[in-house]
Parts: C-alpha cells; structure tokens; sequence
C-alpha cells in the first residue's frame, strides 16, 4: 500500500501506480484513490470536531504529552533569498495504556468515492485552538 501511495503521492501517474501493481509491489490504483479519500475524510473530520485543528486520533484527551519542536533552515544566506528551506517539525509523545487502541482506517461507505466532493471547513482566518470544552483539571492527592 505505502508504495502505491507514495508514487503516486510523488508523480500523480495512473500510469507508474499501474506498472508497480502489475510488478506485485503495490495496491492497484483505484484502491490508491480510495485510500487518499478516506484518509482525507478522516482528517476532515478530525478537524470539524476540534474547530479546524488537526489533532491526530491516538492522542487521548486530558493525559500528560510529551512534546518536541525544532526548526530547520538550510541555505539561509543566499544573495537572493531564493532556493532555501525554513521549516518546523513538532511531535508528540504519550505513554499508553492497556486500554489503548488504536484507530483502523476502514474504505468502506463514502470512503468508497475516489474524490472528495468538497472541503467541509474553509480556513480563512487562523483560529485559537482552546482545547475541549468539557475537559475538567483532575485533583491530585500528594501521599507519602
């Protein structure tokens, strides 16, 4: 599956994630389509549920997390400015549970279409994420 998605992620070609199914090294490509669909929705509702924020399903609500960023520039002292990277990677850790499971991606229903018929949330302005509504600080007793 990873290598149907990332050719075509890659190149957009019907034509290459055909020949690396025929070769048996990947999903054919209507699956492809599918599986992009479905993945999208599922961010798409991620994202109506926590106002326009992504916030991956495994995270569980109310638990200590473990967080890292870093930024990265390469070439930053061009002449023209042009031709450089300045980005930012943020992840996030939390320990599990035995309870804990994690979410399967099922292409079944609408995740059956091989397009998105539209975006549910136009993000025109950037939003404050305040976190759930409902969610309550727990009461810590300190024992000896």
């Amino acid at each position: 599956m990873a290598v149907g998605l990332t050719v075509h992620g890659k190149t957009h070609s019907k034509f290459l994630v055909d020949l690396v199914h025929n070769l048996g090294c990947s999903i054919e490509y209507s699956k492809v389509l599918r599986t992009e669909t479905a993945m999208a929705n599922e961010v798409s509702r991620q994202m109506d549920s926590s106002g326009g924020l992504y916030v991956p399903s495994d995270l569980v609500c109310g638990r200590f997390m473990f967080c890292a960023a870093d930024n990265i520039d390469f070439l930053e002292d061009t002449p023209d400015g042009k031709s450089t990277l300045h980005a930012t990677v943020m992840t996030c850790y939390q320990q599990c549970a035995e309870d804990d499971h994690s979410k399967s991606l099922h292409v079944a229903g609408p995740a059956l279409d091989r397009s998105m018929k539209m975006l549910k949330l136009s993000i025109d302005e950037p939003r404050l994420y305040r976190g759930p509504k409902n969610l309550k600080p727990k009461q810590l007793a300190l024992t000896e």
